[in-house]
């Protein structure tokens, strides 16, 4: 992963920002602007990111269709945690700015530094409580695409002997509030635990890019992964 400047747009893009961030904060006062990356080029043995700031990824999440915008692709991780009971999925909490009351494969988060094994180790930990002592596997599978807001997932497979019962209790004890909910899925329920609860787009392309679903079908608004 290669830092290659700062992502810049012009006034009007700028004045766009502000304004949903602004909005934003009219009816949550406690976010807080920190700063992310923006992917520039993707590929097979190398991607090329901006630093960017949270700002930015709310207006392009929020106005995914601003011309001005289109170039503000945010990088994120998301870890698909395997444990002797099945899948972990979180459904994120109603207070969050980014799919609220939705499944995902947890943990998951914006990438702030050139480290994404690192980030993705910190949002197990800040999430769910749990260590790198935790996980006996950390391997990255491949980068997803988000058609209609950019968003470039870096998937990782993460595997720990924890059972379903000390994950909850973990989740519970020492992670944080992302996630109103964490639960085990069995890999063979998964299908139907899927079709049952509201998801993200990006959850079932990711179980699938970690060979627990089959691959969604031709029209997906997830790219191939790049892996």
């Amino acid at each position: 992963m290669r830092v290659s400047g700062t992502w810049t747009g012009d006034a009007e893009a700028e004045r766009l920002v502000e304004s949903v961030w602004q909005d934003e904060r009219t009816t949550r006062s406690d976010l807080v602007n920190g700063p992310v990356f923006v992917v520039v080029t993707c590929g097979v043995n190398a991607i090329t990111v901006v630093a960017s700031d949270y700002r930015h990824l709310l207006a392009r999440l929020r106005r995914p269709h601003a011309a001005g915008l289109a170039t503000i692709r945010p990088l994120a991780v998301t870890g698909v945690l395997v444990c002797p009971d099945g899948v972990v999925l979180g459904r994120r909490a109603a207070t969050v700015s980014q799919g609220p009351g939705r499944w995902e494969p947890a943990p998951a988060g914006g990438v702030d530094r050139p480290d994404p094994t690192a980030v993705v180790l910190d949002e197990l930990r800040e999430e769910l409580g749990l260590t790198v002592g935790d996980v006996t596997t950390v391997e990255p599978l491949g980068i997803l695409e988000e058609l209609a807001t950019g968003v470039h997932d870096i998937v990782f497979r993460l595997c720990t002997p924890r059972t379903a019962t000390e994950i909850g209790r973990a989740h519970r004890t020492q992670g944080s509030a992302e996630y109103d909910e964490v639960t085990v899925v069995a890999v063979d329920e998964l299908a139907g635990f899927l079709a049952g609860h509201g998801l993200l787009a990006s959850a079932a392309p990711m179980l699938a890019l970690a060979g627990l679903l089959d691959p969604p079908e031709a029209g997906s608004d997830r790219r191939p992964p790049v892996g």
